[in-house]
């Protein structure tokens, strides 16, 4: 037993030997501990407590709460992509093959770009919560969870080991569609006599699954360039995520307008 755990205590060790530590002094980004803690509590509460504190509660009104938080989704997504495209895109961005940068200005706001990414990923697990006291429970889906959940762990092992590069990417093109969600649920938030009758709910699915498709083909595209400095684990774990996610979505979308138009 001593030696099994000398042996993972060493592989830790040497795993965060080789990550990024420029950010160590960072919130949540010292250890991996804090953020796998917050992922065990979202889904303990998500899929257990939340449920049995609300089972015999009336659903909570968070009207205001919630219109409060897609604005503030919408402000910070936008901020954050503005942010990139500032950061010299279009000019020296390399689209399908961006080095790490480790030691220059530019490295280091891209890595702290990538770092608000992530905080954004913590904030993000409010949608499931928000469900739960609402007592939504229809929305709490499969795919609802597993893809919080691994945005959360995914961005925060990109944070920590390769922030920025290829997987800037992922970044910009995720914060505009985010940007254009949550102004559809800012809407729907305000003016719920139209929440049925906005024709862009269909459309923002669609916009979500070519991201996916992008994202993907994106990531794996680093693999086919001889020498790309950027992680191959980290490239085939965001390409296979993002078209794994993508079968997810098209089933949903299959189901939710496909099926009920041919009805």
């Amino acid at each position: 037993m001593a030696s099994i755990y000398n042996m993972v205590a060493d592989v830790y060790t040497t795993v965060l030997h080789h990550s990024d530590h420029r950010s160590d002094e960072w919130f949540l980004m010292g250890s991996p501990w804090p953020v796998l803690f917050i992922g065990i509590s979202y889904l303990y509460f998500v899929k257990s407590l939340g449920p049995c504190l609300m089972k015999n509660r009336p659903a909570f009104n968070l009207d205001r709460t919630i219109r409060m938080y897609n604005l503030v989704q919408i402000i910070l997504c936008a901020f954050l992509f503005k942010m990139l495209y500032d950061l010299e895109w279009g000019r020296k961005y390399r689209i399908f093959c961006e080095p790490l940068d480790y030691t220059s200005p530019r490295g280091l706001h891209a890595a702290k770009l990538m770092y608000m990414y992530f905080l954004l990923k913590v904030f993000d697990l409010c949608d499931t919560v928000f469900f739960v006291l609402r007592k939504k429970s229809n929305q709490v889906t499969f795919l609802h969870v597993y893809h919080h959940i691994m945005m959360l762990f995914t961005v925060w092992a990109a944070t920590k080991f390769v922030p920025g590069g290829h997987g800037e990417m992922v970044v910009y093109v995720n914060s505009f569609v985010h940007v254009v969600m949550y102004s559809y649920y800012f809407m729907t938030s305000m003016w719920p006599q139209y929440r049925n009758n906005l024709w862009w709910k269909k459309y923002i699915t669609q916009l979500q699954m070519i991201q996916f498709v992008f994202i993907g083909l994106h990531a794996y595209s680093a693999l086919l360039i001889k020498d790309c400095i950027y992680s191959r684990i980290m490239a085939t774990v965001t390409g296979t995520q993002s078209l794994l996610v993508f079968i997810m979505f098209y089933n949903f979308y299959r189901k939710s307008y496909l099926r009920r138009k041919v009805m």
